[in-house]
This record gives structure tokens, sequence and C-alpha cells, in this order.
């Protein structure tokens, strides 16, 4: 998987996470190394038991459990659930795992996602400059994405559950997974194209039932079939930690692999990190690539809100950024007689184009030359036409966005949050 340098002024906070499907998926780490207070290389030697974890002051390679002050600046600072190691997280999986397996019990793993890139998309929501212009609210923990994972057998193969959803930071180094009540009222402000969204379930959390097969190179699968059907909603905050928009995702998906073949062969950094922060640069290092789908028509329904902008959130994917035209007002393709690069006027074209296609349940990529492509064939799935001007087959009605994360071991409570009056605190140390 290519290495991708991420700026920490330049997420797009691609809310909701998935694993791995039928078709593939697992979870990718770093290797094991020397750490203080321990000893890092497999599980059961973290690094993390038994005395001070040390201050990093430079390369986390050889110290993979210090708190590392390059990390954002958020509390808690200091003391055990600071942020520590290459991807900052805050809590040992490898030592909650191990003392499980130590006991002969299934293990549980959690984490939150600690940085995303998206890499679709090069000439809207994926330009550098777009990115560095939406809030880093990953960085403030104002916005946050957790994975949990229970179940996991210390050897072969079992049934585990796996929760995906937005969260809440608690500020004292924990975090809370949305509950039926979380959402509030999200008005329909003053553009005629934002629909109002009322609903207080609309950010509870996904449950779904996978497997885990320590002798498959893809440790987790979740079937189709499990996964929640249609849209799922996600609050994405302003770097003012005020709620900047609601996005649409379907059929969210992580592509994660974990070397080893039992609980003994997995080293500690794996399970706690996923990805890292090079500490020269301020910048983060991703290891995974995340999935979804993001319905034109549930994007029509929406608008981005930010310090700098207000737009319609189809027209900011599609369109591009600071665009007034809506989708529909503009065409997919290039008219006739203009050329592709002449994006003005008379002339312009969406600059990004719709690969998939989503039905109540469901979405695949439907542009049989994405690489991505499952659709004709035996895949029972009709191929789509990304510019729709093609009869034949209906009209892509989705975007693929993919994106690059650092995942980080963390604390998540076991109750979720359950009240909509507050649900992005100011975390920040300063």
């Amino acid at each position: 998987m290519r290495r991708t340098m991420i700026s920490a002024l330049a997420m797009l906070a691609l809310l909701a996470i998935g694993c791995g499907d039928d078709d593939g998926g697992g979870s990718g780490g770093t290797s094991g190394a020397s750490g203080t207070g321990g000893t890092a290389g497999t599980a059961g030697d973290s690094g993390t038991g038994g005395g001070d974890p040390g201050i990093c002051t430079g390369d986390t390679t050889d110290h993979p459990n210090c708190v590392n002050e390059e990390c954002p600046d958020i509390t808690p600072t200091t003391g055990p659930r600071a942020m520590k190691g290459a991807c900052c997280f805050r809590a040992s999986n490898a030592d909650r795992a191990q003392a499980a397996w130590d006991n002969d019990e299934l293990a549980t793993i959690e984490f939150r996602v600690n940085a995303l890139q998206t890499s679709s998309q090069p000439n809207s929501v994926g330009n550098p400059l777009i990115q560095a212009s939406l809030a880093t609210t990953y960085e403030t923990d104002w916005s946050n994405t957790l994975v949990r994972i229970e179940g996991i057998p210390k050897e072969g193969s079992g049934p585990v559950t796996v929760t995906i959803g937005a969260g809440r930071s608690n500020c004292d180094g924990t975090y809370s997974f949305f509950s039926d009540t979380s959402a509030p009222d999200f008005g329909a402000g003053s553009a005629p194209w934002f629909v109002e969204r009322t609903d207080p379930a609309r950010w509870e959390a996904s449950v779904m039932a996978g497997t885990w097969d320590w002798d498959s190179e893809e440790k987790l699968t979740i079937p189709t079939a499990n996964r929640p059907e249609g849209v799922r909603w996600a609050p994405v905050a302003k770097d003012n930690g005020l709620l900047g928009y609601e996005q649409p995702s379907q059929d969210l998906n992580y592509e994660f692999t974990f070397d080893g073949t039992d609980s003994t062969d997995i080293t500690a950094e794996a399970l706690n990190c996923a990805g890292g922060r090079l500490l020269a640069e301020s910048m983060w290092d991703a290891s995974l690539v995340q999935t979804t789908f993001f319905p034109i028509a549930d994007l029509e329904t929406a608008q981005v809100d930010s310090l700098t902008l207000t737009q319609n959130f189809c027209s900011f994917l599609a369109v591009g950024f600071m665009q007034p035209e809506l989708c529909d007002e503009v065409p997919r393709v290039a008219p006739d007689g203009c050329e592709p690069t002449d994006n003005t006027g008379a002339c312009k074209h969406w600059v990004e184009l719709p690969v998939g296609f989503c039905d109540a349940e469901h979405c695949y990529v439907g542009d049989e030359d994405h690489p991505r492509a499952n659709c004709g064939g035996d895949t029972g799935n009709e191929c789509c036409d990304p510019g729709a001007d093609d009869d034949t087959m209906p009209d892509c009605n989705a975007f693929l966005i993919e994106a690059e994360a650092v995942l980080a071991g963390s604390e998540i409570t076991d109750e979720p949050h359950t009240d909509s009056t507050e649900v992005f605190p100011d975390c920040t140390a300063n």
C-alpha cells in the first residue's frame, strides 16, 4: 500500500467506517520494537506494563509506547491516557487483549480514527488546498470516528461483534459512541436545498456481526447482509466546535489486515497503531484504506458550512469549491463543442463523476472501467454510466469516497453518549 503524508491541516472528516466484507478486509500496523517500561514485539510484551511510559523527544520507533509530545495538544496530556507512540494512542489494545487471552477469554480492541486523508476526488474534496481549508476536527477531538471489535479469539476463528460510528470525546482521554438520542434538531437553514433533519437516532453507531479468522490474510470479514441498510448520517464539526455539516454515508468499509497467524504472532504496535505521526513534520503517515459511498440524492439535501464556506454538499463534491450552482443545474460532462478543460460559463461541468450505484439497501462500484468495479458478468450487478449520457444503462448515483486513515488504540465507554445538547466539547489543552 502506498505511503501517504497527511498534513494536520489537511484532513477531510469522512466520518464513519466499517471493516472488511466478503471481498476482503483487515487492518495493518507496524512491527514491534523495544519500548520504555516494558518490551514490545508481541501483544504480550506491549511495553506499557509497569513504570513510567517515558517521553518521546524524537522518533518513536525505538520507544513505541512513550508519551508523544508531538501529538495534538488535547487533554489529558499527562497520565495513563496521554497520547502515546507513533499514532498518538491513548489506551493499549495490546495490554487489554493479552490480559484476556492469558485467561483464555475473548479479546476486545477499540480504536479512534486519529487522521483521515481523502485520496479520491482530487478536483474537489481531495484537493489538498480544499482539505486544508476544512476544520481540523480530528486534531481537536471535536469529531470522532470510533471502532470496537469484540470477541477476538486467541487462535483459530470465531464470531465477533463490530461497532462502528461517530462519537464524542469526554475530555478525560475516553470516548463514547453516540446513541439513539444524541443527535440534535438540525434546522432547515436558509437555503431551499437544505432539508431539515430532526431524528435523534440518525448518528447512532452501527453494530454488525462478523468473523475473525487468524488463518486468513483478511482477519476480519463482515458479510454485506450484516451491514446496516440505507444511509447513515454522521456529524462533522467546524474548527470552532460547532456543527459544520452532516454527511450521508452508505456501505462504509475498512480494508485492514493484521500480520500474524494467532495472538502470539501479532505485534503490540499492530494492535495499538495503524499508521502514525511523523514527528519532524507534524504530519501523519496513514496505512489503512477507508471507502464509503455518498448517494447523490442525499447530498443534494445537505449543506457544508465552515468558517469560509456554505455550499450545497453535492455541488461541493461534484462541481467544486465555492460554486453557486446546484448539481442538477450543471451537466456532468462538458457540453458539445466544449473542451473538457474549459469549465467556465456555458462549458461548466462536473469536475468529479460518480462511479457508484446505490439502492435502498446497499451500494457497489458500477463504473465498469473503475479499478474497484463490481458489475456485469456473474456479479448480478448492473453497470452504471458516470456521465449520465448513455441510455443503455442507469446513471451512476453515488460517489465512491476513498481515504487513508490512521487508527489509534482508545478506550470507549460502555455506555453511549445520550445528551444532544453537548456533542462537541472543547478538549484542547489551552
